[in-house]
């Protein structure tokens, strides 16, 4: 049985769910604990054959060290989650009391209706941006969304203090399409758009094109598909 587009492989009987998504930037403070964050997962959801169907059950773990997947998965806390929704479907769960401050593991499998399991997707780590005061913790680049783009896409430049900053638009080969942003930064989260439009006002041509931020040493680049 083949796989999706960036899937680990997958068993026999059933297309393991992945998490195609990092975990989102915005973490969520508890009111009860403040040393504990909420972290939110999304992934598309598996059938029970292929595409096809639904699964299940799925088996969420979660552990403070990379080296806990997958072959010590079992071992790793288990997360309580619903029951899997029809093949395709976008999932979103919303994880309560993870550590704040550190680096938390997941790894995901799915179970068919005969009782067979698939083989753990893809580990996703995540480090919480957006601490339990609501000040940000460290310096980072959001995916566009949407991506593909028709109109608009949006991205979030997120800084723990006071600092100068450019975002651009580039092509393929690294030119310059469309300056966003220059200069100055506050501490916090700042969302930006991109029209798809270039410098001089002309609708960019369909293709892959990047977001680049650069603040200090940082550098981040980010895909987005400009579609007509």
């Amino acid at each position: 049985m083949s796989s999706r587009p960036h899937f680990a492989p997958v068993s026999r009987c059933l297309l393991l769910a992945v998490f195609l998504a990092t975990l989102l930037a915005g973490a969520f403070a508890l009111a009860h604990e403040a040393s504990a964050i909420n972290m939110i997962l999304r992934w598309t959801a598996p059938g029970d054959d292929s595409t096809f169907g639904r699964a299940s059950e799925y088996d969420l773990r979660y552990s403070i060290r990379a080296s806990q997947f997958p072959s010590r998965f079992s071992t790793a806390t288990r997360v309580p989650t619903p029951l899997p929704s029809e093949a395709g479907t976008m999932e979103e769960l919303v994880v309560a009391d993870m550590p704040e401050s550190t680096t938390v593991y997941f790894a995901l499998r799915t179970r068919d209706e005969f009782g067979n399991w698939s083989m753990i997707s893809n580990v996703l780590g995540s480090y919480p941006i957006v601490g339990v005061d609501g000040q940000v913790q460290r310096i980072d680049f959001s995916e566009p969304r949407p991506s593909p783009a028709s109109s608009h896409t949006r991205f979030t430049l997120s800084l723990p203090r006071k600092a100068s900053a450019s975002v651009e638009a580039i092509d393929v080969t690294g030119r310059r399409v469309r300056l966003i942003q220059r200069g100055e930064l506050a501490a916090g989260q700042h969302t930006m758009e991109w029209d798809l439009r270039d410098e001089a006002g002309n609708r960019t041509r369909p293709g892959v094109f990047f977001i680049r931020a650069r603040t200090g040493d940082e550098d981040f680049l980010r895909r987005v598909v400009v579609l007509r």
